[in-house]
């Protein structure tokens, strides 16, 4: 994560390196894959606070963290980088945007209409981001290591991902595709010739 010194040139450097990266890397955001799949995971639940149960209670344990940044879907340090993140020329920080975003909404802050769509906007993240494939692959992973981990324990990617790497560590290579050639194999010898 890039943050920002408070003098303009920096600011300015850090911006322009920004924008270098996004042209580079073909996306929007600003964001390495890593947090950008954990701020989308975090994001889509609170646009689902009210039909997904799941959703409701990693939102609700993330809610005593200040905008809804900490575990389980951030370490203490990576929220607090986060919200010290400067992503324009304006030296304007996540927390400080947010901050005036929230100032006088009291406790009726509404996740999915008021901190989703900011979250989205600063850090440039796809509107349609749950459409795409990374993301799909990633949510039901992250949400599993959730329900294993405990209630407001931090999850690391390496419990994200343990299934997929225990499942490729257990599995021969190509054992998948040579039972189910084996079992077309025996089911053709099964079959009586019919006349």
């Amino acid at each position: 994560m890039v943050a920002a010194s408070s003098k303009p040139n920096d600011v300015d450097h850090v911006a322009s390196s920004l924008e270098q990266l996004r042209l580079s890397t073909n996306s929007s955001s600003v964001v390495e894959m890593a947090d950008r799949l954990r701020l989308e995971c975090l994001v889509h639940d609170m646009v689902r606070f009210k039909e997904d149960s799941a959703a409701r209670s990693r939102v609700e344990l993330v809610s005593i963290h200040p905008f809804c940044l900490g575990p389980p879907y951030f370490t203490q340090e990576k929220a607090e980088s986060l919200l010290d993140t400067v992503v324009n020329s304006e030296g304007v920080s996540l927390r400080k945007y947010l901050g005036e975003i929230v100032e006088g909404k009291g406790y009726f802050l509404c996740t999915a209409h008021t901190l989703a769509p900011a979250i989205i906007e600063f850090f440039k993240l796809p509107k349609d981001f749950e459409e795409e494939g990374k993301f799909k692959r990633y949510y039901p992973k992250f949400c599993a290591a959730v329900a294993r981990a405990g209630e407001g324990e931090y999850v690391a990617d390496a419990d994200v991902y343990m299934d997929t790497v225990s499942q490729k560590n257990t599995e021969p290579e190509g054992s998948h595709k040579k039972s189910q050639a084996s079992a077309k194999a025996e089911k053709k010898g099964k079959k009586s010739p019919r006349k």
